[in-house]
């Protein structure tokens, strides 16, 4: 490892607090700094990539400008390392080595990396309050997991959420302030089975040629608490969310748009590849009525249903909350309803000279039960945001759900009926032909409101 360089000061991770954002940040809360002292700690650990530890050590630097760090993780990446003496800031790295060291017990013995540095410093024989920011590959991981309860009247649930810490790098962090970061992208608001989660209800999500517009390189840094001890070999819970939520008991049709079959948003079969599932479901909004009002994360969540006479039987556990911003509804599955739809076009046609698009869709509905039922059927915008519903019953959502269309059906046993929806979208004069999909998706997405919030956990 070659001579290091120094990036600056990382005091500023400790001076953040709340909803703070990485790159590409519109927002950030700081607080006053403090100052920094020997043994604090903090850890912003990504999912699925490289955790980043930055740590202040007091350590000896020996006349010769010499000095040693022991107690690194196993992980630890050695050409990510930037140094920093808080106490001589002109102090230099001329060179580095790193060896193995020997640690754990007799019993189970471990060798773990130790780094050595040659300073150039004025400062020798002394000790130095130092900085180290690194890299440690993926021993570190945390996933968001929740609990939910229904009432016994079935009006509301007890909703908790977890955040679950992992440490797998060989050594424990006392007391660290932790960052838990991760991708800030918008994904559909069901609650599904995890086996079929990727059956997304929003249709802007399934073109495979927008997947990289639809995951912008957003990220949040969202900060804990307060500091936390990760000890190595465990996992460690931390409580974010307690709220009891109204919910409504709904039965809804969701629309899962299939990859589309064209290249441009004037296809006029582009997204007509689609399935429906009906279901019963649980509904709730993520609002701060209802105690919530912030950004939930994505994880699975274990459901339970609480009897007058005591807890109930699990209802299901093989469930999964996707990351969903304020305002949005939440669906938990509850059970399939044997209802079947259909959706096919009978009406396109578009305008590039005047910008205009229009088509109309024709659902067949069909209820198979024995029984009368009440439906909600959902369905997406897909060509663009600048749209309006033309001699259509339907009504459209409000916020980031401006794109999700839904009409309420009511079906007697064995009864079909047929509704249709006609749209006509604004577009820019001559844009028809010349954007292409990921343009054109780009375009909605960035039509919809961006959700702030200065509090919470998202």
């Amino acid at each position: 490892m070659g001579k290091m360089g120094r990036r600056g000061s990382n005091e500023e991770y400790y001076s953040r607090e709340g909803n703070t954002c990485m790159p590409d940040v519109e927002e950030r809360e700081v607080v006053p700094q403090r100052e920094l002292k020997d043994g604090d700690v903090a850890l912003f650990i990504h999912n699925g990539s490289s955790s980043v530890v930055t740590e202040i050590r007091r350590v000896t630097v020996d006349p010769e400008g010499e000095v040693s760090y022991g107690n690194l993780p196993r992980d630890f990446v050695p050409s990510s390392v930037s140094f920093r003496s808080i106490t001589d800031p002109e102090a230099v790295v001329l060179s580095s080595s790193i060896r193995p060291y020997a640690s754990g017990s007799e019993e189970t013995p471990e060798v773990r990396p130790q780094m050595d540095l040659t300073l150039e410093t004025e400062k020798l024989d002394q000790e130095h309050l130092t900085e180290l920011v690194y890299h440690a590959s993926s021993n570190l991981k945390f996933s968001a997991n929740y609990v939910a309860i229904l009432e016994p009247k079935g009006d509301r649930i007890k909703l908790d959420g977890h955040w679950h810490i992992s440490n797998d790098s060989g050594r424990d962090y006392i007391k660290a302030s932790v960052f838990l970061v991760h991708k800030d992208k918008f994904t559909p608001s069901r609650v599904m089975k995890q086996s079929n989660k990727k059956n997304m209800m929003n249709s802007l999500m399934k073109s495979p040629s927008t997947k990289t517009v639809a995951q912008s390189k957003r990220y949040h840094a969202d900060l804990l608490p307060r500091p936390l001890t990760v000890k190595d070999k465990h996992m460690t819970q931390f409580h974010f969310l307690s709220s009891s939520v109204p919910v409504k008991t709904l039965n809804i049709i969701h629309c899962d748009t299939q990859p589309p079959t064209g290249t441009s948003s004037t296809d006029k079969d582009m997204y007509y590849n689609t399935k429906f599932t009906a279901e019963k479901d649980f509904v709730f909004a993520n609002t701060e009525e209802n105690g919530l009002g912030f950004k939930l994360p994505s994880g699975p969540i274990s459901f339970y249903r609480r009897e007058d006479d005591g807890f109930g039987a699990l209802h299901g556990s093989d469930l999964q909350l996707n990351t969903q911003p304020k305002g949005i509804n939440n669906y938990i599955f509850i059970e399939q309803v044997p209802i079947v739809a259909h959706r096919k076009p009978t009406h396109f046609s578009h305008n590039k000279f005047t910008g205009e698009l229009n088509e109309t869709l024709e659902y067949s509905v069909e209820n198979q039960g024995a029984g009368p039922v009440d439906v909600i059927l959902l369905d997406s915008v897909v060509r663009g945001a600048q749209f309006e519903l033309v001699n259509s019953t339907w009504t459209r959502g409000t916020n980031a759900e401006q794109m999700v269309l839904q009409l309420k059906i009511s079906l007697r046993p064995n009864e079909t009926k047929t509704v249709t929806s006609s749209i006509k979208y604004t577009m820019p004069v001559g844009a028809l032909e010349e954007k292409d999909e990921a343009e054109m998706y780009q375009s909605v997405i960035s039509s919809i409101p961006k959700t702030k919030n200065k509090k919470g956990w998202f």
